[in-house]
């Protein structure tokens, strides 16, 4: 069983316990910072992803009929000539 004698640490509890605490307080933030920046990583490769599937447009290049695509990508001939 543990008794005051750990608590106090030889008198120097008021020196141990704080770092202790400081200690898993920055263990926290770093979990805590990690898994923020992951999760903002993750949303701007989805994004990133959507934006290479789309035309510029905003709208998905695989929803697109084909004359519309076609002449997005220049494709169909001027009715003119």
């Amino acid at each position: 069983m543990m008794d005051s004698a750990f608590w106090n640490m030889g008198g120097y509890a008021r020196y141990v316990w704080p770092c202790i605490g400081f200690t898993l307080g920055v263990l926290g933030w770093n979990v805590w910072s990690a898994r923020r920046l992951q999760a903002r990583a993750l949303t701007q490769a989805r994004r990133a992803v959507i934006m290479a599937r789309s035309d510029g447009t905003g709208r998905s290049a695989a929803t697109q009929t084909g004359a519309s695509r076609a002449r997005s990508d220049g494709l169909v001939r001027s009715e003119r000539t």
